[in-house]
Protein backbone atom coordinates (compact mmCIF):
# COMPACT_ATOMS: atom_id res chain seq x y z
CA UNK A 1 0.00 0.00 0.00
CA UNK A 2 0.78 3.20 -1.18
CA UNK A 3 0.80 6.50 1.36
CA UNK A 4 3.19 9.43 0.85
CA UNK A 5 2.30 10.84 4.27
CA UNK A 6 4.73 12.75 6.36
CA UNK A 7 5.64 11.82 9.18
CA UNK A 8 7.77 11.75 12.54
CA UNK A 9 9.97 8.85 12.94
CA UNK A 10 12.37 8.82 16.15
CA UNK A 11 15.71 7.38 15.06
CA UNK A 12 19.43 6.53 16.63
CA UNK A 13 19.32 8.49 20.19
CA UNK A 14 16.03 9.83 19.90
CA UNK A 15 16.87 12.31 16.97
CA UNK A 16 13.57 13.02 15.47
CA UNK A 17 13.17 13.16 11.43
CA UNK A 18 10.66 14.10 9.06
CA UNK A 19 9.87 11.30 6.72
CA UNK A 20 7.43 10.31 3.59
CA UNK A 21 5.11 6.86 4.89
CA UNK A 22 6.10 5.21 1.32
CA UNK A 23 4.35 2.02 1.69
CA UNK A 24 2.83 0.00 4.64
CA UNK A 25 3.13 -3.84 5.55
CA UNK A 26 2.63 -6.05 8.26
CA UNK A 27 5.44 -5.58 10.18
CA UNK A 28 6.48 -1.80 9.81
CA UNK A 29 6.40 1.43 7.28
CA UNK A 30 8.54 2.11 4.35
CA UNK A 31 10.03 6.02 4.56
CA UNK A 32 12.09 7.84 2.51
CA UNK A 33 12.97 11.35 2.57
CA UNK A 34 10.44 13.70 1.70
CA UNK A 35 12.69 15.16 -1.53
CA UNK A 36 12.91 11.61 -2.37
CA UNK A 37 9.10 11.66 -2.38
CA UNK A 38 9.15 14.83 -4.11
CA UNK A 39 11.61 13.33 -7.21
CA UNK A 40 9.52 10.63 -7.60
CA UNK A 41 6.34 12.62 -8.22
CA UNK A 42 8.16 15.19 -10.17
CA UNK A 43 10.23 12.72 -12.29
CA UNK A 44 9.53 9.55 -11.28
CA UNK A 45 12.43 8.78 -9.81
CA UNK A 46 12.72 5.77 -7.44
CA UNK A 47 13.11 6.58 -4.02
CA UNK A 48 15.41 4.88 -1.61
CA UNK A 49 13.62 3.47 1.36
CA UNK A 50 13.78 2.05 4.47
CA UNK A 51 11.60 -0.29 6.51
CA UNK A 52 11.09 1.00 10.26
CA UNK A 53 8.93 -0.53 13.00
CA UNK A 54 5.76 0.96 13.52
CA UNK A 55 6.89 1.80 17.02
CA UNK A 56 9.24 4.25 15.47
CA UNK A 57 6.75 6.09 13.28
CA UNK A 58 3.89 8.89 14.81
CA UNK A 59 1.88 11.02 13.05
CA UNK A 60 3.48 14.07 11.68
CA UNK A 61 3.12 17.39 13.95
CA UNK A 62 5.07 20.17 13.02
CA UNK A 63 5.00 21.72 16.83
CA UNK A 64 5.98 19.02 17.82
CA UNK A 65 8.79 18.06 15.97
CA UNK A 66 10.23 21.94 16.70
CA UNK A 67 10.40 21.30 20.28
CA UNK A 68 12.03 17.63 19.68
CA UNK A 69 14.47 19.08 17.19
CA UNK A 70 15.06 22.16 19.99
CA UNK A 71 16.02 20.02 22.55
CA UNK A 72 18.00 17.06 20.54
CA UNK A 73 21.54 17.17 21.37
CA UNK A 74 23.74 14.72 19.43
CA UNK A 75 26.57 14.09 22.10
CA UNK A 76 24.07 12.89 24.52
CA UNK A 77 23.42 9.17 25.55
CA UNK A 78 20.16 10.27 27.43
CA UNK A 79 18.33 13.07 26.91
CA UNK A 80 15.51 12.74 29.57
CA UNK A 81 13.39 16.25 28.32
CA UNK A 82 13.92 14.63 24.62
CA UNK A 83 12.66 10.89 26.06
CA UNK A 84 9.53 13.11 27.78
CA UNK A 85 8.59 14.92 24.58
CA UNK A 86 8.68 11.30 22.61
CA UNK A 87 5.60 10.50 24.62
CA UNK A 88 3.39 13.23 23.27
CA UNK A 89 4.35 12.02 19.76
CA UNK A 90 0.79 9.63 18.66
CA UNK A 91 1.64 6.52 16.87
CA UNK A 92 1.16 6.26 13.36
CA UNK A 93 -1.80 4.04 12.25
CA UNK A 94 -3.39 3.00 9.03
CA UNK A 95 -5.49 0.08 8.49
CA UNK A 96 -3.77 -1.83 5.86
CA UNK A 97 -6.01 -1.88 2.64
CA UNK A 98 -7.12 1.82 4.00
CA UNK A 99 -5.20 4.22 1.54
CA UNK A 100 -4.00 2.01 -1.87
CA UNK A 101 -3.33 4.32 -5.04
Amino acid sequence: MFLHDFVLCRAFRDEPLIRTAWSVAEDGVSVCTPHASQMWEQHRIEPVVVKVPFKVVYKYDDQLFQRLRSVFRPAENHNAELKQLWLDAEPYHVQMGERDE
